[in-house]
């Protein structure tokens, strides 16, 4: 899907923002692994951040 291999990484959030993600990853029927790869690759990208 994206023209790197993903590799494993760690983050902490708060339960609120765990569970927004969650629920926006299920929304779009991706996972929130995905969900943070779109977040991060729209923040250089030129049309800017991805919309669901």
């Amino acid at each position: 899907m994206h023209d790197q291999v993903k590799e494993r990484h760690q983050i902490v959030v708060t339960p609120t923002a765990w569970e927004n993600m969650r629920r926006e990853a299920e929304k779009r029927k991706i996972s929130i692994s995905e969900l943070i790869e779109e977040f991060a690759r729209g923040i250089n990208s030129p049309t800017g951040l991805p919309h669901p």
